[in-house]
């Protein structure tokens, strides 16, 4: 499974960086409008990660992977035939998130096998640790460097522990929670590590303070509930939107996901119980099984639209349980 992912990750997540212009690289022009993406990790009376995954309009797909070791809940995109996964949380709790980093730096070049990039790190964090401290202890002794797409990764477990992981120039970069919670969207975390939320510039700044904020002022209530605010506060309604936001549930494994911003009706996955259920919103439930093949957003969709109650035939049947007992009434009164 592990070489099966990093094979279609290499491959896949180029894509996120999105359609490059053929003279881009000839005319100096900046990024085209760059697609987003917001997650925090949040330790308060409960522990909580969430994620809005922001991109052009394409097919999502949610899946479970457990190599009998280890079980990994998957956010993946489709592009082209295949798909990549840009966030997860895996059945110890720990969470990962890949996003676009800009600006952009120049890909790196792997010199020797200490040499790993950052979606890498991001996939073989998930696949096999239990905690940030390992995630640590895997970079001690590796130098992190940029892919064809410039990204950094957000980590984040149970204990407590998460930071952001950037490349550096010389060595990785690692910037740690502040506040008991830490926000990432897609400018530098370290290069603002010293100054305050609302200093903050770059691109994602305006979701990163709208975020930060949101969590900062309910700290003390922090719930799921909340969490879902803070992605709601932060989506995209450009070009390229808020796809899908998810919070994570690491303590009892479940992950809460919305489709296209209609934060009014929520699916519920459950990593060990490897299913994805209607939670809220909906006057029907459903349940669908998750696993390696999983589930695309589109079924999800029509299954949370389900046939809706049968309120025509319930008609039919009054007007003939009616007619049935007008008829008795007056055969009795002729009897009579």
């Amino acid at each position: 499974m592990r070489k099966f992912l990093f094979g279609i990750t290499a491959f896949l997540l180029f894509s996120i960086a999105g359609p490059i212009p053929p003279d881009r690289e000839t005319c100096g022009c900046p990024p085209v409008l760059p697609f987003g993406c917001t997650s925090f990790a949040v330790y308060a009376d409960e522990t909580l990660y969430g994620m809005n995954f922001d991109y052009p309009e394409v097919e999502i797909r949610f899946s479970i992977q457990d190599d009998n070791t280890i079980k990994v809940f998957w956010m993946e995109f489709q592009q082209g035939e295949g798909f990549g996964p840009t966030v997860g949380m895996n059945s110890e709790g720990l969470f990962a998130s890949c996003q676009m980093l800009f600006p952009e730096r120049e890909p790196g070049t792997k010199s020797n096998e200490r040499d790993v990039y950052t979606w890498e790190v991001f996939v073989e964090a998930l696949l096999g640790f239990d905690s940030v401290a390992e995630v640590d202890e895997f970079l001690s002794e590796r130098r992190v460097i940029d892919w064809v797409v410039t990204l950094h990764d957000l980590f984040a477990d149970v204990h407590g522990d998460a930071m952001v992981v950037e490349v550096g120039d010389q060595e990785n970069v690692i910037t740690r929670t502040e506040d008991d919670f830490i926000v990432m969207t897609n400018f530098p975390n370290a290069d603002f590590a010293d100054a305050s939320y609302a200093e903050v510039d770059g691109v994602g700044a305006d979701r990163y303070k709208l975020a930060y904020e949101h969590i900062l002022d309910n700290m003390e209530s922090f719930d799921v509930e909340k969490g879902l605010e803070v992605l709601e506060r932060a989506v995209s309604t450009a070009d390229y939107g808020t796809l899908v936001s998810m919070v994570f549930d690491p303590e009892k494994g479940e992950v809460y996901i919305v489709l296209d911003r209609d934060f009014t009706h929520i699916w519920k996955a459950s990593i060990d119980g490897a299913t994805v259920e209607t939670y809220a919103g909906y006057d029907h439930f459903e349940r669908e099984r998750l696993d390696s093949q999983g589930v695309f957003a589109s079924d999800l969709k029509h299954l949370g639209e389900g046939p809706g109650f049968p309120w025509g035939s319930l008609v039919g049947v009054l007007v003939m349980l009616a007619g049935v007992g007008t008829y008795l009434i007056v055969r009795k009164k002729r009897a009579g």
